[in-house]
């Protein structure tokens, strides 16, 4: 990961303990999410010849066998939101402790 990546990546994790610490779960899980975009692209992009998205980094992850399960399970509860929150489907209760597992895992 070059140095603009780090940078990228440390300004969304700082804006996620923000947002969490100002109560708007919603832009710190946007924020991880970015974060986590940030490390899979430059781990993955050019090598596969993708562009990821936030969201397509996430699935990118949850569906890649090889990963292990505590990594691909951090990114399916990043993909939920507050209606999976309320539907009461898979979504993570703290984004930033989800977000790190993964990029210590990608890091």
């Amino acid at each position: 990961m070059n140095s603009t990546d780090k940078t990228a990546l440390q300004n969304e994790l700082v804006n996620a303990h923000i947002a969490m610490a100002e109560g708007n779960d919603g832009k710190a899980r946007v924020c991880v999410r970015r974060a986590v975009q940030i490390v899979v692209q430059a781990k993955y992009g050019a090598a596969l010849g993708i562009d990821f998205s936030s969201m397509s980094a996430l699935q990118f992850i949850q569906q890649t066998p090889e990963f292990p399960e505590t990594i691909r399970q951090s990114a399916a509860r990043l993909q939920g939101g507050l209606r999976a929150k309320i539907e009461g489907n898979v979504f993570s209760e703290n984004p930033i402790d989800d977000a790190e597992i993964i990029i210590r895992y990608f890091g």
